[in-house]
């Protein structure tokens, strides 16, 4: 009588109470809500107009050559770039934050580089962003950082006041 009193009383609140206590039987929609709220978070602090201030590659810093390039984000992943004012580039991007670090996938769908996808990572904040990615070469940077010959780019933005 006691074991099947536990049976159909206590797991199922246990269950509803205390899931990681009642044998796993949380439900598999828990971390893709978890994964939604921290895609949504890293999201909004995207989002924004970006100018980049620093450009590395092969383990160099580039210079800018004095040109003003902005990069806006939608907060749906869609992206417009400007050199000078003038709108060079569109795409959209996919991110994954739970990954370690968190990787974006880069498409641009006009402009220069039409087609192509960068596979890179990421770090944002309020103010400051980074992205290290490599291009088509089939691997993704695991650090934010390059070396002579391997074809990655570490680019850096600060975030602009809309306009």
């Amino acid at each position: 009588m006691m074991r099947r009193f536990r049976s159909m009383v206590v797991m199922p609140l246990l269950a509803v109470f205390c899931p990681g206590l009642a044998g796993g039987w949380a439900t598999a929609e828990e971390p893709a809500v978890a994964e939604q709220g921290t895609v949504a978070r890293d999201r909004a602090l995207y989002a924004g107009r970006w100018k980049i201030v620093a450009i590395e590659s092969d383990g160099e810093a580039k210079p800018g050559n004095g040109r003003d390039v902005v990069v806006i984000n939608r907060p749906d992943g869609s992206w417009t770039m400007s050199v000078d004012g003038l709108e060079v580039n569109r795409g959209e991007s996919r991110m994954d934050p739970l990954a370690s670090p968190p990787e974006i996938d880069v498409e641009i769908t006009s402009g220069d580089g039409k087609g192509k996808v960068l596979q890179g990572i990421y770090e944002v904040t309020e103010t400051r962003r980074r992205l290290c990615f490599r291009g088509e070469q089939g691997w993704r940077p695991r650090e934010f950082q390059t070396q002579p010959g391997d074809g990655a780019v570490l680019v850096t933005f600060e975030k602009q006041p809309d306009e």
